[in-house]
Parts: structure tokens; sequence; C-alpha cells
């Protein structure tokens, strides 16, 4: 796994953990607070699962239900909140061992249920009825995150011997499309070309977060299709994905030192001009997991954290002297967002954390940094003046790669720091806190959020372990 000098790498990473666990998180109330915000991460999450009143694998987005009403499920969400819970596997509460599969039975019939825009319909009512009201769609990114979701529970039903379940409700090779699995698969396969809303229900257009998720729907499914014998829907899937390789690109080659999320506007929110969002880094974290998955040290996304980090950094009152304060900068959405007043949220803050942490594992891996003029501002930003000029390559017998390394993982630990600035002694965690004063507003308890704490704490615990 490690290569060539692999036991010394891992003897330089172990030396580097333990000197910042030691002195950062194992600090007894910051540790103890990790620990416990994740338990109350895990239970909140799970209490948005199917509450009272609800069908039953319905995920509220929130229980909020006025300004903003949020008693709704959302695709998108639903099949984020699910992945962790996949991901967590027998580690789920006792009583909530069914998930999954009242999960497929709640998409079996929003997929039955018409809308206007079939498969492509954002959210539902509770009783699992399509919104019938004036909405963002469609949005496409949802089909394609369920499809990853619950072909990857698929491949474990299988080598746990269940294979006669997924042939019967995830994926049969039959068209029209039988299962859950190959009805997203069908739909992304087919509509991935065509106008949708973003992730943030804003702006219709082309979205790289959209074009990402969709990607690796499309080649992760190809690998099951090819597996449960549909080889020639499989070759389908593989060339469009293809397809989709190229249309990624035009978001790198806009002549910006950065990847821009939307492009081709059709219409929706047009102060929204810099191009700059977090989705850009929720794209890469939320479709890690496979062979499939583009690294996590890609030069433009390096770039693209780096200029955003400089834009929030700038326009929050809160994040002024945040380096005194010990506390890493909150992100919002992009720079120009106005909903709620344009504040940072939860859940993209947490992402920056995730991705440092989950970059440092990929270094760790490689046993090499390579510096290049695009990713450069982003190393030397978090090295200082330490940083030396671009264009080199940073290999593990080097100092400079231990302090990378060690850096990655304090910028991690201030971004958790922050977000305990701004929650409560209870833990909940709502969608944005507010950018001058700090204190938590929009929809209270957003079940993203949680998920968001649950895969960033995970994060932080699956370095330390390796």
């Amino acid at each position: 796994m490690y290569g060539t000098g692999g036991i010394m790498l891992r003897s330089l990473f172990s030396f580097v953990m333990a000197f910042c666990f030691t002195s950062v998180t194992f600090a007894d109330q910051f540790s103890n607070w990790l620990e416990r915000q994740n338990q109350v991460s895990i239970e909140k999450l799970f209490n948005n699962i199917g509450p009272e009143g609800t069908h039953p694998g319905t995920v509220i987005a929130s229980p909020s239900r006025e300004e903003p009403d949020y008693w709704f499920h959302w695709v998108r969400d639903a099949a984020l909140v699910m992945q962790v819970v996949l991901d967590r596997g027998s580690n789920v509460p006792a009583n909530r061992g069914e998930t999954l599969y009242r999960f497929v039975e709640k998409t079996e019939l929003n997929q039955n249920l018409f809308s206007p825009v079939g498969l492509g319909e954002p959210k539902y009512y509770v009783d699992g009825r399509p919104y019938d009201g004036p909405w963002g769609r469609p949005q496409n990114d949802g089909p394609a995150l369920r499809a990853l979701t619950l072909t990857r529970w698929a491949r474990q039903l299988m080598e746990q011997g269940r294979s006669e379940y997924v042939r019967q409700r995830l994926y049969s090779g039959s068209i029209p499309a039988l299962g859950v699995i190959k009805k997203d698969l069908e739909y992304v396969a087919h509509n991935w070309r065509v106008p949708s809303f973003d992730l943030w229900e804003e702006v219709k257009g082309q979205h790289f977060y959209t074009k990402m998720v969709q990607r690796q729907a499309l080649l992760e499914g190809a690998d099951l299709a090819q597996i449960l014998g549909d080889g020639g829907a499989a070759q389908y899937y593989r060339n469009q994905a293809h397809g989709l390789d190229q249309v990624i690109l035009h978001h790198y080659n806009t002549n910006r030192p950065y990847i821009v999320e939307n492009i081709d506007r059709v219409e929706g929110l047009w102060y929204k001009d810099s191009g700059l969002d977090t989705a850009t880094i929720l794209a890469f974290l939320h479709t890690q997991g496979s062979h499939h998955s583009k690294s996590l040290d890609d030069n433009m996304l390096l770039s693209t954290i780096f200029h955003l980090k400089e834009s929030f950094a700038s326009i929050y009152r809160i994040n002024r002297n945040y380096e005194a304060q010990g506390v890493g900068v909150s992100f919002g959405r992009y720079p120009e967002d106005v909903y709620f007043g344009g504040n940072p949220w939860f859940l993209t803050t947490l992402a920056i954390a995730e991705h440092h942490l989950k970059l440092a594992k990929v270094i760790q891996e490689k046993g090499q940094i390579s510096i290049s003029p695009k990713n450069y501002t982003f190393y030397q930003a978090l090295m200082g003046q330490k940083a030396k000029v671009p264009s080199r390559v940073i290999t593990s017998s080097d100092s400079e790669f231990r302090m990378i390394l060690s850096e990655l993982h304090a910028e991690a630990i201030k971004y958790f720091k922050r977000v305990r600035k701004h929650t409560n002694s209870s833990g909940n965690l709502w969608e944005q806190f507010d950018r001058d004063s700090g204190y938590m507003l929009s929809a209270r308890d957003l079940t993203w959020s949680y998920a968001a704490f649950i895969t960033s704490y995970q994060a932080l615990r699956d370095l330390h372990n390796d």
C-alpha cells in the first residue's frame, strides 16, 4: 500500500500524529468534547430519520416547520444521510438496524409517484407525496447520490450473501427499469446533459457538484451492473461517465485560478458570478470511496480552497483575528450568498476539516507532495514563511513533508474548534451561525450538519488509527 519507504513513512507519520494528538487532540477537555459531540450528532441524526408523523424511511432535513420550513424529505440530503448510516455498519443504534430497508421502501414510493420532472424532483412531503409548490426543478444531483449510496449498500449485501434482495428490490437488468438503483441510474444516464438547479437550489445551469456525483454514480453503478450480468447497461453507463469527464473539464478551464462551480446559467440568481463555491469541495468529499474517485490533492481543488478561505476570512466579522482566537476560518456556501443574511454554515466549515484530514491521509499513502504553481498558494498559506519555491517534489524524508502533515492536522483541529465555539452545551447544530454575532440561526438541528460532523470526526479517527 505504501510502496518503497512505506515503513519509514508510517513511522514518521506516527511520530507527527503522536505529537499532535498529545499536544492538541488529547487535551482532555477538547477530546472529550469531540467524542461527546460525535455521539450527540449520531443520536440527533437518527432522531430525524422516520420521526413520528412521517412515512417510514423519511429523512427530514430539520424539525423546523417555519422560518424556515424544512419539514420535508430532500432527495439529496436523505442520500447523504443514508451514506453515513451505511458507513457506520453495525454501529447504528439497536432499534435502527432496518433503516436502510425502510429507506428503500420510501424511495420506491417516491419513484412511483408522478412529478413533472420525474426523478429530478428535489423534495417530498413527509407522507411521501412530491412537493407540489413552486421550486427550483429539476435537481439532478439527488438521483445520482441516492444511486451511489444504494449501489454501495448493494455491494455489501452481496458480500453478505443477500443477492436475492439486491436483484428483487435494488437492481434488475430489465427495461423498463425495475429496482430503485436501476431507475436512478437510467435517469442519470439519460439526463446528465439537461440543465438543472444546483445543490443550493438557486441557479439553473451546469454544475460541477452535480456532474461529479453523476459521474461517480454511473461508474460505480456500471461495476454493479457488470457483476449482476447487465453488461450492456454497464458499458452504456461507462460511456456516459466518460462524457461527463469531458464536461467536468469545462469547470477547470475558465481562466480563473479555481474550479468554477456554476457555468452556462439558464435561470436563477444573477448575482452569483464569482464561481467560487464550497460545493466544489463537497463534490470531491461526496464522491470518495472507490478507485473511480478523484484525488483530494487535485491542484485546482487546493487552489479553490485557498481562494474561498481568503474570501470568507475577509467578509465575515467573526473571522476577524481568527488566528489569535485559535480557531479556523468559518466557511459559508459562496461569497455572494445572502440567504438568511449570508452566513457561515456548520456543514461547509466541517467540510474543510474533513478535506484536510483526508488530504493528510492521501499524502501519507503517496509518500510525496508535488508542489506546482497551481497549488502553491494553498501550501504557502498552510506553511506560512516556512514555504519554499513552487514546482518541486517533497518526499517523506524531507522535514517539510512532516511539517505539512502536522499543519494539515492542526488546521483541521482549528475548524473543529470553530464549530465548538458556535454550538451550545447540548451539542445542537443548526444550519448556520451569524456572520457578526456567531449565534446559531436558520433551521435548527439540521440533519446534514450532524452528518457532516460525523464524517469529519470519522476522518480524524481514521487518520489517527492508520
